[in-house]
């Protein structure tokens, strides 16, 4: 629903989709890359103003300086 929100009412906004749970113990490598291709699969196409994925670890704070790099940009 946001997403949508996001495109009708900001239509040049970029949008950064951020998962939140990197640090549970089911979030191993391998699921996080295909959880992130199935989130590109699935919104490429509708959502044009995605500008990026980024799983990171509200715990320990990985994956929070590949965000602040994006959000510099």
């Amino acid at each position: 629903y946001w997403l949508s929100a996001v495109q009708t009412k900001a239509r040049k906004a970029p949008v950064l989709i951020i998962g939140t749970h990197l640090d549970d113990e089911r979030c191993e490598k391998e699921y996080v890359l295909g959880l992130l291709d199935r989130l590109r699969a699935a919104f490429k196409n509708k959502f044009s103003h995605i500008a990026g994925y980024y799983p990171v670890s509200s715990a320990d704070g990985r994956g929070v300086p590949q965000v602040a790099e994006r959000l510099l940009r």
